[in-house]
């Protein structure tokens, strides 16, 4: 007796009237949380990196300063378009309206009764209903039209008012719902560039920032400038010299 239909492949499972349909809006959805996912990575490596050691007049950056605002609104936007957008309109396609799709047309009502029993529920109404506010007023009045009121004198990612750890536990409620709407197949949320050597710190973002620490007048000082060294390196806690010393020794140069 079939208790789960995670271990079935969706052949199995749904209507051949609708198989093609379902493969095509899986593939649709998983563009789009692929991009998410990638966005999300490529946040978390920016905000982690250490500009503030490596930057000698600790001036801000434009280039990443609009990075990281445009990737916060790109992941805002794929939140409201799969998870949020109503799913009445006909060529719509959240995530949830997937869900009642295959629902329909599974093949057999004990099918159903499974599906209805494990298949996860994406209602951030409930659950997250404060993030769920933020991430539609950030649409409604900072990305898709100009509302004066929410616009200040400059536009920067802190007055968005959503954290990363908010858009992170959307992003894997979605991702659950995806991953068990796949059944049995495996289709990934994640491009093979980034789950390939992400463990390894081997992702282009990460040759990008060993570039700019290789490069850093700061990661040289003690070497070219040896009696400023010792004034400048005050300016550091105890953590910011760990961290120096961290990439020092990764660029094989000694301890200071």
């Amino acid at each position: 007796m079939i208790t789960t239909l995670k271990i079935l492949e969706s052949e199995k499972i749904i209507n051949s009237t609708y198989l093609n349909m379902y493969k095509k809006n899986m593939k649709t959805i998983q563009f789009q949380i692929v991009e998410l996912n990638t966005n999300i990575f490529l946040l978390n490596k920016i905000i982690e990196f250490p500009f503030t050691i490596f930057n000698q007049n600790n001036s801000e950056s434009i280039f990443w300063e609009n990075t990281l605002k445009l990737l916060f609104e790109s992941c805002v936007l794929i939140i409201w378009r799969v998870s949020i957008e109503s799913d009445k309109k006909d060529k719509i396609l959240p995530i949830n309206k997937l869900k009642s799709q295959i629902y329909q047309n599974l093949k057999s009502q004990s099918f159903k009764d499974i599906f209805d029993h494990e298949a996860p529920s994406i209602d951030f109404r409930f659950k997250y209903p404060k993030i769920k506010q933020k991430v539609e007023q950030i649409r409604h009045n900072l990305i898709a039209h100009i509302n004066e009121k929410a616009y200040g004198l400059e536009r920067r990612v802190p007055q968005y008012g959503i954290s990363l750890s908010e858009i992170e536990a959307l992003c894997k409620e979605i991702d659950t719902l995806f991953k068990y709407l796949c059944f049995k197949n495996e289709i990934g949320t994640l491009p093979l560039s980034i789950s390939k050597y992400v463990e390894q710190g081997n992702t282009d973002i990460d040759h990008i920032f060993d570039s700019l620490v290789k490069t850093s007048v700061i990661l040289h000082m003690p070497e070219n400038e040896p009696d400023y060294w010792p004034y400048y390196k005050q300016n550091f806690a105890p953590k910011d010299l760990e961290i120096f010393n961290k990439y020092r020794i990764k660029f094989n140069l000694p301890k200071v």
